[in-house]
């Protein structure tokens, strides 16, 4: 059985990962100078969670990480070439979507723009957050130059994807972010949407696998189908207590759990719940002000959550890995956000 590891969990939209399996699997060799195998991509109805394979990540890490500090692709004038286009593209996208004309041109447009811009997009989050420790092993203290440079790039550029998304499902409404590119090329050009069951049947949970769509409710059949297994499945929803790192301390509290895995659900939370989520993204601050501690499955010292809970001066525990499988909404915990422990009561 081949392990697959579960890399993030994240709102994004069918075409958004088809336009990124595009990149990552096919001509990220061009840029990068290597690729993935493949991306696994399973839609629980909630978010997209995220899977690689794990030889892939090994194979793909060492290598990035090892890049020689002169390489294009960490040169100030690639990060500065790459911060004009994101802004670009923002322009493109906060345009009102009642005044396009004609909304094949404009959706090619976006495309091509965000195809371009993709290729630089992860290396922040790749090499400045996840590997980043790896490659200061590597570098040293040369290394920080780039670090700090990328740093700066990915906050600049923190939810550009997600803004993406936004655009669209403004435009054409929150179904879009089920549609593949050739059916949103369908709908901008001739307002023709996929018959209503095949959009239900996608609503419920499906798998992107190969590039194609896996219409299944049970994602541990289909993967043991394929001979694959997933490799970082760390606890149960029994356990009653866990550990992350401590982004932003705090003293002892109790509170409710709420859960947020996706942007439609921000305006719900409530007052002084414990914000339990994947990730959080720009468009979750109005929760994370509101939250009495932030507790994530994912995470490193430069992550969203690490960064916004300092500026907002809110508790917050990272990379707990298990936070949304063990946690349920109104679950009641206790909370320790300068130990990083986290308790059902």
């Amino acid at each position: 059985m081949k392990k697959i590891l579960l890399l993030f969990t994240r709102d994004f939209d069918q075409w958004t990962q088809e336009l990124i399996r595009e990149f990552l699997v096919v001509r990220a060799a061009k840029i990068w100078g290597i690729t993935f195998s493949d991306q696994i991509v399973h839609f629980n109805g909630r978010s997209f969670e995220w899977y690689r394979y794990k030889h892939d990540l090994k194979r793909v890490k060492n290598f990035m990480v090892r890049k020689k500090l002169s390489d294009p692709i960490f040169s100030p004038q690639t990060q500065r070439m790459y911060l004009d286009k994101v802004a670009y593209l923002r322009q493109l996208i906060e345009v009102n979507p009642a005044k396009i004309k004609n909304g094949a041109q404009y959706f090619r447009q976006t495309k091509e723009l965000f195809v371009q811009i993709y290729p630089y997009y992860p290396v922040p989050g790749f090499v400045g957050g996840l590997w980043r420790e790896d490659f200061l092993k590597v570098h040293g203290k040369r290394g920080e130059r780039i670090l700090n440079l990328l740093y700066k790039s990915r906050r600049k550029t923190e939810g550009v994807v997600k803004e993406v998304g936004n655009f669209l499902r403004k435009w054409l409404g929150d179904r879009v972010k089920l549609l593949t590119v050739k059916e949103v090329e369908d709908l901008v050009a001739s307002r023709r949407w996929p018959k209503r069951n095949v959009l239900l049947a996608r609503s419920k949970g499906y798998v992107y696998m190969n590039g194609k769509i896996h219409l299944t409710h049970d994602f541990q059949k289909l993967l043991k189908q394929k001979g694959l297994v997933i490799g970082n499945a760390e606890s149960g929803p029994d356990q009653a207590a866990f550990k992350g790192t401590v982004a932003y301390p705090g003293r002892i509290v109790q509170s409710k759990v709420q859960t947020i895995f996706n942007s439609s659900e921000v305006s719900k939370f409530k007052q002084g719940s414990v914000l339990v989520t994947p990730m959080t993204s720009p468009e979750y601050l109005l929760a994370m002000k509101k939250a009495k501690v932030i507790v994530t499955d994912e995470g490193g010292i430069t992550c969203h959550a690490a960064i916004v809970s300092r500026e907002l001066k809110i508790p917050c525990i990272i990379g707990t890995k298990v936070a949304t499988k063990v946690l349920k909404d109104g679950d009641l915990v206790e909370v320790d956000a300068s130990k990083g422990t986290v308790r059902k009561l």
